[in-house]
């Protein structure tokens, strides 16, 4: 379940390949179907890094260990926003969303003065987005995505010292596309990358850790415009 990411390159290509696709379809929709209030369900995968490095005595003398680690998974999410467009085909929104669905990765430790096991995992993702963008056609709009994302963090071990519990409130950022389906209903697929902030914790045995995440999002999802 915990592969090595494909690469975000693949995702932004899917996500451009989608809004190609939309400028094909027949018009089902007035521009207008993108206003007002809206809500939907989305699933998809998250892939998370965590390149980790230990400093310790017994690495080189004090040197450094550095590892690229990952947990993957798939997600499931709902949001909910507003959105207005404004003259020459301009789109403005705002939305909140959440994201279901943890990912970890479990590891043993074989520090011969400190041997232990070790899982670092995510939960639930609280999310604040503005999204501007452009209206193709009477079916489609391509749009970006910036805003923030509370993102907990969650170490659990047999070694009480390397345990850590964090939320942070980080910085995101992304690119979309949204095509009417049928009446009010809309089909939208994004990519978002959040910058996580470093996590640094020590033991007792003069080892520092030094954890640097960071998370894609690839999503599908169906929208209805009320």
């Amino acid at each position: 379940m915990f592969n090595t990411p494909k690469g975000n390159h693949t995702m932004r290509l899917t996500v451009l390949a989608v809004a190609a696709a939309a400028l094909s379809l027949p018009a089902v929709a007035s521009a207008g179907n993108f206003d007002g209030i809206y809500g939907g369900a989305q699933i998809g995968g998250a892939f998370t890094s965590l390149e980790k490095t230990n400093t310790s005595p017994i690495y080189s003398g004090g040197g450094d260990k550095n590892d690229s680690l990952s947990a993957n998974g798939v997600v499931g999410g709902v949001f909910a926003g507003y959105g207005y467009v404004l003259p020459y085909n301009i789109f403005v929104a705002a939305e909140i969303d959440a994201t279901f669905g943890g990912r970890d990765y479990s590891e043993t430790i074989s520090d011969p003065t400190n041997p232990y096991q070790s899982k670092i995992k995510t939960g639930t993702e609280w999310g604040m987005s503005f999204r501007p963008g452009y209206v193709i056609n009477e079916h489609a709009l391509v749009y970006g995505l910036f805003g923030f994302e509370r993102t907990p963090l969650k170490s659990t071990s047999t070694a009480s010292e390397v345990t850590f519990d964090k939320t942070q409130t980080a910085f995101r950022l992304g690119l979309g596309t949204e095509i009417s389906i049928y009446g009010p209903l809309t089909f939208r697929a994004d990519y978002v990358h959040t910058f996580l902030d470093d996590i640094t914790f020590g033991d007792s045995f003069g080892t520092s850790t030094t954890i640097k995440p960071s998370e894609d999002k690839f999503k599908l999802g169906v929208a209805y415009h009320f």
